[in-house]
This record gives C-alpha cells, structure tokens and sequence, in this order.
C-alpha cells in the first residue's frame, strides 16, 4: 500500500514523462513541416563576394573575421573587408609564375602563405605581407616536388607544406627570412598541421605498403623525428 510519499514521487515520475511524450509529439509534429518548408531554416546571405564561375578557387578568412582573401580567375589575389554587407576591395599581384593553387593567412592576420602544385612548371611558395602586399619571400622546389598541402605555425609564423613525388618531403621555410629550415622524407604523409603551441609539426598517411596509416610529429626548428605512430 502506497503512503502519501510514494503517491507523491508516483506522480511526479508520471508528469515527467507525460511532459517528456509530449515534447517528442511536438517535434515529431514540427518534423514534416521542416521538410515540407526547408526555405525557413535557411539563413539569409548577407552578401557575395565571389562570382559562381571563381567558386573553387583557394579562399581563406583572415583571423579577426573581417577580411577574406581569395585567388582571382586571372590568378591575382583580391581582399575584401566586409561590415554589415559594405565590401571594400583590395587586389595584390600574384608573385608566382603560375595560378596559385594553396592560399593561407597566418594567426595574426597579417601574412599569406601562397603555393603552386606544380602542375605547370615548378612548385612555388611565397609570404605576401597583408598591409604593404609586399612580397617577403618567394621560394621555387627542386623538379618533380609538387606541394600537396601547406600549413603556418601559429607560434612564429614559419611555413610548411608537404610534397608528393617520387617520396613525400616535409619543409619548413622561416618565416623572416625564407631560408628553408629543413626537409624531411616522410612515410607517404598526405596531410599535414603544426601542434596548437607551434612547437611540432605533424604528418600523417599511409605506410608504403598500406597496410596501416602513420603519425609522425617533428620538431619544429630542428626537423628532428621525435614520434611515430601507427
């Protein structure tokens, strides 16, 4: 036999889950509705910044949210500082031979890393100074490396990519001066990051013999191998 507590906690536990089904019968309710008008939960574009026809070519945000960099059709490079949907433009001169095909800013919004993949001529790499759109650097790779990926050092700005050819090679450029740091051959990497304080630079793929994929973390000055796993 129930005491006045235990009708009291029966009852509680009964609201709940009357409360709980009815929720669920609500969404289950809204559920058609939202399939029936997707146009609802679309947002609202605010603005467009790239025509259709340039829509795969490289684009990054600058940190800071109020600029955004992309690769022209003709292969400049244009920066569009946007506020309430008011666009002001600024275009810099692509300072390599070819389209680039990588295109990155730094942590602090004030640099860009850019590359080609080497699919006309040489790969090339360059650091453009956001401000001035002066070129600081500009760096060309040996015949038959082809840049696959490139990533910036949030701690001290240096830039590494990774390239595909007859083995993959990890380098890393100072970020000042442009003279190259190191260059490591890596187990077939496909991918590459540097570590949230800037100190390794990570890889990762796939073993020569596929049989398993592989991470391997580097240091960042020095290119030495300090761990792998598998």
């Amino acid at each position: 036999m129930m005491n006045a507590v235990s009708w009291r906690r029966t009852g509680a536990q009964l609201l709940c889950a009357a409360i709980v089904l009815g929720a669920m019968g609500v969404a289950s309710a809204q559920q058609p509705e939202a399939q029936n008008n997707p146009q609802r939960y679309v947002p609202e574009q605010l603005f467009a910044i790239a025509p259709v026809e340039e829509a795969a070519l490289p684009s990054a945000f600058v940190p800071g949210g109020r600029r955004f960099v992309r690769v022209l059709g003709s292969g400049g490079i244009r920066m569009s500082e946007f506020s309430l949907g008011d666009v002001s433009r600024r275009e810099f001169a692509n300072p390599l031979e070819t389209r680039p095909a990588f295109l990155l800013a730094d942590s602090a919004g004030k640099h860009l890393a850019v590359a080609t993949d080497g699919s006309v001529g040489p790969s090339e790499l360059a650091r453009i100074e956001l401000e001035s759109g002066r070129t600081t650097y500009r760096s060309s790779l040996p015949d038959g490396q082809k840049i696959a990926s490139i990533t910036i050092n949030p701690r001290d700005g240096s830039i590494a990519a990774l390239t595909v050819g007859a083995e993959a090679t990890l380098l890393v450029w100072n970020a000042e001066t442009g003279q190259q740091l190191f260059a490591r051959s890596t187990q077939a990497a496909t991918s590459l990051a540097f570590t949230a304080d800037g100190r390794q630079v990570v890889t990762s793929g796939l073993r020569p013999d596929r049989s398993r994929g592989v991470v391997e973390f580097w240091n960042a000055v020095t290119g030495e191998r300090e761990r792998s796993l598998e």
